[in-house]
């Protein structure tokens, strides 16, 4: 029987409304499953042994897989929490695998997870064909017999099941091979791409690319009885010619040329140049702050229309591409918006098109990241099957924005002007200001080792260093869709590009500060919310919401304060924005520095019994990041600010806030740091607190010591 919160996630998909709401419930059962291992390892245990009830079967999938696509882009972002649930799972099934506890349906479920998830399915699936109820055939396989009537049944379902979907005959046939011993994988994939059939030989062609040796080594060989049947067409030829320039394998590389040579010395022509097809509308997302960017294309081949949707992410070049069939214009105008509903995008020619899936190429090819086998189907129905990598170089992709070599003529003094225009970004394009951040372990790490301001700006410009090349990269691929969509600011983007590649200080590139303000801000938020108890995950692909791909959620930057607002949140609580305030600065000033993690849950003791509505407290966490940030503000300004209430009144509401800061994060006042200023301060404090207030004395007195605690903050540790 399923675990309590594991039913309690299953029931919540059950019940899912509107695309949005349905969207975003599944995305927290998702991360919810993610960050309980135990409540994981018994769903995967429900449907590896058969256990599950059928009717639930497939929003238990659907729930695996979504838990497996957060870990996954949560280890791609550099989140040692991704890496550890997936790792804890993989571990799990090798316990179940040695048990002999796995039933063949349940390996075909979890590989279908898996894989689904964007990743290659674990060994632990790999099983004997004993009990397979999906077909009888398969019983007591032997690799060494004649797979030839197994291979036309598996196509005549395969058939029935995909038809046309040669994507879909590509996932369908990595989950099958995932679940069978190593042997009979490349044998019966080879015996299959041999077969005499159109679908077979792109199938081939495309798992070329599969990440397995054992696959892309079967489907060579099938390729190579397909040349010695005579069916290894002009066409699969090609498409295989191509595939070769986007990898750097030895061992795949010396497969595709051996098959090619033997071909041109088979005479196997060139083939044929095919008709361009109609591409309606491009359009393309902005690149969020993972490097993730998204197409969607409008396609017209004849009388078929269909919409192909891809996924480009900074170092791991492309990531996903499949075409959706449309039965009617109506309806391929209706997918195309719908896709790009909700999301930045822009308008663009297919050249441009072209260059962005050639430049991901080569940085998947850097990176040792092949492209997914679909993606050879995808560029045939785009007419670009004769795509290669380009070069994709911060200076290569600035040529690519600057043709007119404009940034080569300009005074150091013009493009300096350019770059600062880049402070400008976050409120022209709202994607830069949601999403252009760093969450990763490392940045987690050296903000939670900071022992006091200095230090935590010193190491988050340090980490920051390190990534200085993808931030250059990232940018300079803003750049390009930016020109290629007739924005004027492309330059910029090239400006900044180069000049972060050319080793401009950090701090003097404006963008980068804002990325460094809004990973400060990231950080905070997810301290106020792991120390309230909340999921506050903010890092994720960006993509269409079509379905399909590694769909995710954004990270929407808080709103600015409205007037009063804080006052309206606070009121059941019977707290006020002065009260706040007077809180925070005893924060900020406090003899040790105190990290957010601390002094929220000293804050939230005051509110949480009071309001307990989750909408109204990640809104108040959202204010008092602001109200933090407000306060060390105005401390770090000498002059033209105050520090302190200018009425008698609201100064004892803000020192009653001051002294609970003081007395709540006792770590930060130790009483033996206490000097004769501190504590001829706090009698002050305390006086107005108790409505005798020396106005003359407090003005006087305070903000000069506010200032001066301020300044020498000791370290924490």
């Amino acid at each position: 029987m399923l675990p309590h919160q594991v039913q309690t996630l299953l029931d919540d998909l059950e019940s899912l409304g509107s695309i949005r709401s349905g969207y975003e419930t599944a995305k927290a059962a998702a991360r919810a499953l993610m960050r309980d291992e135990a409540a994981a390892v018994a769903l995967v245990t429900e449907l590896g042994t058969g256990r599950g009830e059928r009717h639930q079967q497939e929003r238990m999938m659907q729930l695996l897989t979504s838990a497996l696509d957060e870990a996954r882009m949560a280890a791609e972002n550099g989140q040692q929490l991704g890496q550890s649930f997936l790792v804890a799972l993989e571990q799990h099934l090798d316990v179940l695998n040695g048990q002999n506890s796995l039933t063949q349906n349940g390996r075909l479920s979890l590989a279908s997870s898996w894989i689904r998830a964007g990743l290659s399915a674990p060994e632990a699936l790999q099983g004997g064909l004993e009990g397979a109820d999906y077909d009888e055939e398969f019983i007591h396989l032997d690799p060494k017999i004649d797979f030839r009537a197994l291979v036309d049944r598996f196509l005549e379902t395969m058939q029935t099941g995909y038809g046309e979907d040669l994507a879909g005959l590509i996932e369908g046939m990595r989950q099958l091979l995932a679940t069978l011993p190593s042997p009979v994988q490349q044998e019966l994939l080879t015996q299959i791409v041999a077969h005499d059939g159109e679908n077979t030989g792109k199938l081939g062609v495309a798992l070329v690319l599969d990440r397995t040796s054992v696959v892309w080594q079967g489907a060579l060989a099938g390729l190579e009885e397909r040349l010695e049947a005579g069916t290894l067409t002009p066409d699969l030829l090609a498409r295989l010619t191509v595939i070769r320039s986007w990898t750097d394998a030895p061992d795949l590389l010396a497969g595709i040329d051996g098959l090619v040579r033997r071909a041109l010395r088979k005479g196997v022509s060139a083939a044929a140049p095919a008709k361009p097809p109609k591409l309606h509308r491009i359009v393309a997302s902005l690149l969020d702050g993972t490097g993730a960017q998204n197409f969607a294309v409008a396609i017209q081949n004849g009388g078929v229309r269909s919409v192909a949707v891809l996924l480009v992410k900074q170092g791991f070049g492309v990531k996903d591409a499949y075409l959706v069939p449309c039965p009617s214009a109506t309806e391929q105008r209706r997918l195309m918006e719908m896709v790009a509903s909700g999301v930045e995008t822009r308008e663009l020619p297919s050249s441009y098109l072209r260059e962005a899936i050639a430049l991901g190429i080569t940085d998947g090819k850097k990176t040792g990241h092949l492209p997914p086998p679909s993606l050879v189907d995808v560029l045939s129905a785009l007419g670009m099957s004769d795509l290669r990598p380009l070069p994709a170089s911060v200076a290569d992709i600035v040529g690519m924005i600057d043709h007119e070599e404009t940034l080569v003529t300009m005074s150091a003094q013009a493009r300096g002007r350019l770059i600062n225009e880049s402070r400008a970004w976050a409120s022209v394009y709202p994607l830069i200001a949601e999403s252009w951040f760093e969450d990763s372990d490392s940045f987690v790490s050296a903000m939670d080792g900071a022992i006091n301001r200095t230090s935590l700006k010193r190491a988050l410009w340090k980490a920051f260093e390190t990534r200085r090349a993808y931030w250059a990269l990232v940018i300079a691929r803003m750049g390009h869709l930016l020109r290629a969509s007739g924005d004027t600011r492309a330059l910029e983007f090239a400006a900044v590009a180069l000049a972060l590649s050319e080793g401009r200080a950090l701090s003097k590139v404006p963008i980068l500060q804002t990325v460094f303000d809004a990973t400060f801000s990231v950080w905070a938020d997810r301290s106020l919310a792991d120390a309230r108890g909340v999921d506050a995950d903010v890092t994720d692909e960006r993509v269409f919401a079509s379905g399909g791909g590694n769909a995710t959620a954004q990270f929407a930057a808080p709103q600015p304060e409205e007037d009063g607002e804080l006052d309206r949140l606070l009121r059941p609580a019977q707290l006020t924005e002065w009260w706040v305030d007077g809180y925070m600065m005893g924060v900020c000033t406090a003899i040790r520095f105190i990290p957010p993690g601390d002094w929220v849950q000293v804050l939230l003791q005051f509110v949480m019994d009071d309001i307990g509505d989750h909408g109204k407290l990640q809104r108040l966490l959202d204010l008092f990041v602001m109200r933090y940030n407000a306060a060390a503000g105005r401390l770090c300004t000498p002059i033209g600010v105050s520090l302190v209430p200018g009425d008698a009144g609201l100064i004892g509401i803000w020192s009653d806030g001051f002294l609970t800061a003081w007395e709540g994060n006792s770590e930060g006042w130790p009483k033996a740091r206490l000097t004769k200023a501190d504590k001829e301060t706090r009698k002050l404090l305390e006086a107005a607190t108790s409505g005798r207030v020396d106005m003359e004395a407090f003005r006087k007195t305070v903000p000069s010591w506010l200032r001066h605690r301020y300044a020498v903050q000791e370290n924490t540790g």
